[in-house]
């Protein structure tokens, strides 16, 4: 992708390519990642379709008959370092991170907000 971007922008091998990338208002493929995982999640669970896929997601007060702190919060399930790029992982811990903008009536109004953050996020990384 990098050199897809060094092409198109016409950026030499010695500069760094964030600034460019902010630039553009393109996701790096951390954020982008971040954000195809939360659309397909925000669908999930929007519509209530795919139920083999809606089961994975527990809140916490499915699991704990207490009273707990964080209750609407989803339960992450138990992982090791392989196991947290899969669905389950993921989609819980979008879940949990950015559940404000999961309030949205709709798809577009929630991708814009949801880039727009990962955006500044980007951006005060680099």
């Amino acid at each position: 992708m990098n050199c897809c971007f060094r092409v198109a922008f016409n950026i030499t091998k010695s500069e760094h390519i964030t600034y460019y990338y902010n630039q553009a208002a393109i996701l790096k493929f951390k954020h982008r990642h971040i954000l195809l995982v939360a659309r397909l999640v925000y669908k999930i669970v929007s519509t209530g379709k795919h139920q083999y896929l809606n089961n994975i997601l527990v809140k916490r007060s499915e699991c704990h008959s207490r009273e707990l702190r964080y209750v609407d919060n989803y339960n992450l399930p138990i992982h090791n370092l392989e196991f947290k790029a899969s669905f389950s992982y993921s989609a819980t811990w979008i879940l949990n991170n950015y559940k404000r903008y999961f309030n949205e009536k709709s798809l577009v109004q929630f991708t814009v907000l949801l880039k727009n953050h990962l955006l500044a996020q980007q951006r005060m990384c680099s």
